[in-house]
């Protein structure tokens, strides 16, 4: 019988405007009842910003009582606590015992997210279970690529500005870039007496 943790993903990358979001997984063949976990990460390259109950312990519908859920992020830790409420059955198999979401402070940065403390038991004798294996992680914060704006053509005469109008932006490296979502915009510059 063994119980195998990890993070999940391994590493789990976000650029500075996006959270990223990551597993505490379990595979386990052996019987489980409760589990808890302190999870750290460095706090100056990292924020957490919530942890909610994973899938495993309650994977046949039973109600989970949870005895501890703080973060910590002065001290970049995260206690988490959980057990079975309802009833007197144990769980095995595989699934997440928490999901937590991260947010980057610092960009070009990464931390290692280690399981520090993992306990898991069953119901039958109340005991520690032991772990076979445990997976730590990292948390990255993606590289800002600098995207130049190349050319601009505002007010063609030839063409109307739907038709003739545009800006041309420039990825001076090798590496995808996702503008997706990005907004260009002007703004109107006002002189010394009023005009623009």
């Amino acid at each position: 019988a063994t119980i195998d943790l990890s993070i999940d993903p391994a590493t789990a990358t976000a650029s500075l405007d996006q959270n990223l979001s990551v597993n505490v997984s379990i595979t386990t063949t052996d019987p489980v009842y409760g589990a808890e976990f302190i999870l750290s990460f460095d706090q100056t390259k990292f924020q957490a910003l919530s942890i909610a109950q994973g899938n495993f312990l309650n994977q046949d519908g039973d109600t989970l009582f949870v005895v501890d859920s703080r973060i910590n992020n002065t001290a970049g830790k995260i206690y988490y606590s959980t057990f079975r409420f309802t009833f007197t059955t144990d769980v095995s198999g595989s699934g997440n015992l928490a999901t937590i979401v991260f947010k980057p402070l610092v960009a070009n940065d990464e931390s290692p997210l280690k399981l520090e403390f993992a306990e898991l038991g069953n119901f039958s004798d109340a005991q520690s279970l032991p772990i076979n294996s445990i997976s730590n992680g990292t948390l990255v914060a993606k590289t800002i690529v600098p995207i130049l704006i190349n050319e601009i053509m505002n007010d063609p005469s030839a063409v109307t500005d739907a038709n003739g109008e545009y800006v041309e932006l420039y990825n001076p490296t090798n590496a995808d870039v996702d503008i997706n979502g990005w907004t260009i915009k002007d703004k109107a510059l006002v002189g010394p007496k009023g005009e623009k």
